[in-house]
Protein backbone atom coordinates (compact mmCIF):
# COMPACT_ATOMS: atom_id res chain seq x y z
CA UNK A 1 0.00 0.00 0.00
CA UNK A 2 1.79 3.50 -1.23
CA UNK A 3 2.17 6.12 1.31
CA UNK A 4 1.84 9.38 1.40
CA UNK A 5 2.99 12.04 3.82
CA UNK A 6 2.68 16.18 3.87
CA UNK A 7 2.87 18.55 6.77
CA UNK A 8 -0.33 20.60 7.06
CA UNK A 9 -1.07 23.83 9.33
CA UNK A 10 -4.81 23.39 10.52
CA UNK A 11 -6.82 26.86 9.93
CA UNK A 12 -8.79 28.58 12.13
CA UNK A 13 -11.80 26.70 11.77
CA UNK A 14 -10.10 23.74 12.50
CA UNK A 15 -9.96 21.90 8.68
CA UNK A 16 -7.11 21.21 6.81
CA UNK A 17 -6.95 20.88 3.05
CA UNK A 18 -5.29 18.68 0.75
CA UNK A 19 -4.92 18.88 -2.75
CA UNK A 20 -2.96 17.00 -5.58
CA UNK A 21 -2.90 13.52 -3.76
CA UNK A 22 -1.09 10.95 -5.83
CA UNK A 23 -4.16 8.80 -6.11
CA UNK A 24 -6.83 7.85 -8.38
CA UNK A 25 -10.28 9.58 -8.57
CA UNK A 26 -12.42 6.77 -6.38
CA UNK A 27 -9.52 5.11 -4.36
CA UNK A 28 -10.30 4.62 -1.09
CA UNK A 29 -7.46 6.15 1.61
CA UNK A 30 -6.94 5.91 5.14
CA UNK A 31 -6.66 9.42 6.65
CA UNK A 32 -4.94 9.39 10.29
CA UNK A 33 -3.82 12.75 11.35
CA UNK A 34 -1.73 13.48 14.38
CA UNK A 35 0.30 16.20 16.08
CA UNK A 36 3.72 16.97 14.74
CA UNK A 37 6.55 16.93 17.20
CA UNK A 38 8.20 20.50 17.72
CA UNK A 39 6.55 23.89 17.09
CA UNK A 40 4.18 24.42 14.38
CA UNK A 41 5.52 25.95 11.37
CA UNK A 42 4.73 29.95 11.16
CA UNK A 43 5.82 30.72 7.59
CA UNK A 44 7.17 29.18 4.61
CA UNK A 45 10.84 28.52 4.59
CA UNK A 46 12.89 30.29 1.72
CA UNK A 47 13.94 29.60 -1.09
CA UNK A 48 17.28 30.13 -2.60
CA UNK A 49 15.75 29.51 -6.18
CA UNK A 50 16.21 32.30 -8.55
CA UNK A 51 18.99 33.70 -6.49
CA UNK A 52 22.56 32.70 -8.29
CA UNK A 53 23.65 35.47 -10.44
CA UNK A 54 26.23 34.01 -11.78
CA UNK A 55 28.43 30.72 -12.00
CA UNK A 56 32.42 31.67 -11.18
CA UNK A 57 34.43 28.11 -12.97
CA UNK A 58 31.46 25.86 -12.72
CA UNK A 59 33.25 22.94 -13.91
CA UNK A 60 36.26 23.27 -11.66
CA UNK A 61 36.99 21.71 -8.48
CA UNK A 62 35.94 23.55 -5.12
CA UNK A 63 38.21 23.18 -1.86
CA UNK A 64 40.14 20.00 -3.12
CA UNK A 65 42.84 20.69 -0.83
CA UNK A 66 40.42 20.88 2.01
CA UNK A 67 39.24 16.65 1.75
CA UNK A 68 40.67 14.27 3.73
CA UNK A 69 40.10 11.61 1.56
CA UNK A 70 42.44 12.70 -0.92
CA UNK A 71 45.46 13.38 1.54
Amino acid sequence: MPTYNVEKVVSKNGTVQLEGLPFPPGELVEVIVRARKGPAPTARPRTLKGTVLKFELPFEPVAEEEWDALQ
